[in-house]
This record gives structure tokens, C-alpha cells and sequence, in this order.
């Protein structure tokens, strides 16, 4: 595939780069990129763009989205994110 877009569940400790490494392997190019960075302990789809379509990163991260998230009340960790320790 020289240009097109993939749907790819991002898996929740990978950064975005590291999850469209093996596209730009598969296919063979450089051209690969992504519409909209998800956090690292996050998981969920990510818009992988090849070739001619990266050009279309910014029409998907204007579109809406949807997130569903799980909060822990009452903690708080000295990174303030998932990854820290609890403090």
C-alpha cells in the first residue's frame, strides 16, 4: 500500500511511535504518521496515515472524539499520572 490509513489499537505502555514502527516496516516507507498522539498508558485506536494521506493528519484530529476513561479517587502519585509512585 502506497497511500491509505489503518485503525490500530494502540496497546496501553507503547507510545504511538513505537506502535506505527512495525507499519512503517511492513510497508516498507518512511511516510507513515499518525492522527493525534495517545499517552503512553493510554490504549485505544490510533489513525495510522501512509504516503499521501499523511497529509490528511489535520481533517482527523479536527474531527470529534469520544474517551472513556477509569478514575481512582483519592490517590495521588508524585507524577501525577499512572506511572508514578503513590504518594
Amino acid at each position: 500500500m502506497e497511500n491509505g490509513f489503518l485503525l490500530i489499537n494502540k496497546e496501553q505502555g507503547k507510545t504511538s511511535f513505537e506502535t506505527l514502527f512495525p507499519v512503517k516496516k511492513y510497508f516498507n516507507t518512511n511516510r507513515v504518521g499518525h492522527a493525534g498522539t495517545l499517552d503512553k498508558f493510554a490504549s485505544g485506536i490510533l489513525i495510522g496515515l501512509i504516503g499521501k494521506y499523511t497529509k490528511l493528519s489535520s481533517y482527523f484530529t479536527s474531527l470529534d472524539k469520544e474517551y472513556l476513561a477509569e478514575f481512582r479517587f483519592g490517590l495521588e502519585t508524585d507524577t501525577l499520572d499512572p506511572n508514578g509512585k503513590i504518594v
